[in-house]
């Protein structure tokens, strides 16, 4: 029987185009939140 052999790699880049602006730390668990249910789905 045949086996299949699968290999993923994701990479993903957040930039903006000015570099003066960051996530307020208030903000960091939604961010970090959001990001986890996209990679759950």
């Amino acid at each position: 029987m045949a086996n299949t052999y699968t290999k993923l790699n994701i990479h993903i880049v957040f930039h903006v185009k000015s570099t003066g602006i960051t996530i307020r730390q208030k903000d960091l668990g939604q961010v970090f939140a959001y990001i986890g249910g996209i990679i759950q789905a």
